[in-house]
């Protein structure tokens, strides 16, 4: 809105193209005019605001189905069969999984006293995606292009192309990446991820095999310290009865504590 004492017309065509919503002057100003004016200009933005949040929430609603979709893929690569390589291929490069043309590198992301931390955001699927908003934000500052995909409530993927040169570290650039995500992870959710590098991988097969021994690896992982990046050792292998034990006694004992209530202590 333009509030002037010029009515030149230049004046007028120059505010229209300016995209002015109304001209009015000051000589004949009337204030139930400039009412009617700041009215319609609400009315306008609203109604922007409204499309802003709409598209908005559409967009998030694609990206969550998006995410459903590389999780449910990722699934179906370790726990089943592949019978058809092409259409696997096809569909692993429509998630950013380029297997036909370069290596990965596979990282296994893992919340520490996940319990406690889904308390904290009163729901898993909260949670979960809190999480993923925070690595996708790192990584997508990144120059090598990482890829994330959510696997189970407390446990994610993130795969590092591998580019073997006699400059480039690839193994080093990924765990100063990693170490982005922990600080950033730990700074907006106040939670703690720990992280398991694998081996390369080079095509299904061994994409399969790979991140099937990092989810089995429980006995490095049971282990490991709060925020520790690590390479994967082989080892014997516990079952995942162990974490949930361990998860409940240790979520007990700090609810003990902070209720300090001695009749509950059994002796």
């Amino acid at each position: 809105c333009v509030l002037t004492c010029h009515n030149e017309f230049e004046f007028a065509q120059q505010a229209l193209k300016l995209n002015v919503q109304d001209y009015l002057l000051k000589d004949t100003l009337n204030p139930e005019d400039l009412t009617a004016v700041l009215k319609r200009i609400k009315a306008k933005l609203d109604a922007e605001q409204q499309k802003k949040e709409k598209e908005l929430h559409l967009q998030q609603i694609v990206e969550r189905n998006k995410e459903s979709m590389k999780r449910d893929f990722l699934r179906k690569t370790i726990y089943q069969s592949i019978y058809h390589a092409k259409e696997w291929y096809v569909e692993a490069s429509s998630f950013g999984l380029h297997l036909h043309k370069q290596s990965y590198i596979p990282v296994l992301c893992f919340i520490q006293d996940y319990r406690l931390a889904k308390d904290a955001y009163q729901s898993a699927d909260v949670l979960s995606f809190s999480l993923q908003n925070v690595i996708l934000e790192i990584l997508e500052r990144e120059q090598m292009n990482p890829v994330f995909f959510s696997f189970e409530a407390k446990e994610s993927f993130i795969f590092f192309p591998f580019k073997p040169t006699l400059k480039s570290d690839c193994f080093g650039n990924a765990a100063e990446c990693l170490r982005k995500v922990q600080r950033a992870v730990a700074h907006h959710l106040h939670v703690s991820l720990s992280m398991m590098i694998g081996d390369v991988f080079h095509n299904e097969q061994s994409l399969k095999h790979e991140l099937g021994t990092l989810l089995m690896n429980t006995n490095q992982r049971f282990y490991m310290e709060k925020d520790a990046i690590e390479k994967k050792r082989t080892g014997t292998y516990f079952t995942d009865k162990i974490f949930s034990w361990y998860e409940e006694a240790s979520t007990e004992v700090r609810q003990l504590i902070l209720e300090r209530n001695e009749e509950r202590v059994a002796p």
